[in-house]
């Protein structure tokens, strides 16, 4: 309904400080990626999956509290709507850069990476496939993590309404 919407787009406004611990997760990583200062890996990563966590979950409970239902339609919608373009431009723009600079035969290399990042398994693929590891030649090994996120908001939802079946406050359980 457009009510649950509205609160939920209202409640998103008021986390500005949500917000900008985002900007710092986002920040340690890029600081990592340079090797600076930070040598310990995923911390950034971890960061924003915990800061998603909330929010995500945050808007989920809201919406149950006052509906007492998810709107599926909306839900996916706008996780679409945010990450699709992004992730769009991103595998176009890997390869148009590898066929520049590497040719069509380093592009064909890219297949399984493109298939698991555009369906959000990568996750699955480069740990089942090739191992963490083995990741330093592929240019979109860092999608594992937009994969988990998608599948993170694949499954809270379903959490939420589970514990709703079993009765009580979501917020509490």
């Amino acid at each position: 309904t457009n009510a649950s919407m509205q609160g939920s787009d209202m409640a998103r406004k008021h986390l500005v400080h949500v917000q900008g611990l985002r900007g710092l997760a986002v920040l340690v990583v890029v600081l990592y990626h340079f090797n600076f200062f930070f040598h310990g890996g995923f911390i950034g990563v971890d960061m924003f999956f915990v800061i998603s966590g909330f929010v995500i979950g945050r808007m989920l409970i809201q919406e149950l509290d006052e509906t007492g239902k998810i709107n599926w339609k909306y839900f996916f919608f706008r996780r679409a709507r945010r990450l699709i373009p992004s992730l769009v431009a991103t595998l176009i723009g890997t390869v148009f850069l590898t066929w520049a600079l590497f040719g069509a035969g380093a592009v064909s290399g890219l297949n399984k990476s493109l298939t698991s990042g555009s369906l959000f398994y990568s996750n699955f693929y480069f740990f089942l496939e090739r191992g963490y590891v083995d990741l330093a030649g592929d240019p979109l090994r860092n999608l594992w993590s937009l994969s988990v996120e998608e599948q993170f908001y694949l499954g809270l939802p379903f959490l939420f309404l589970f514990l709703k079946l079993l009765g009580g406050n979501v917020r509490r359980k």
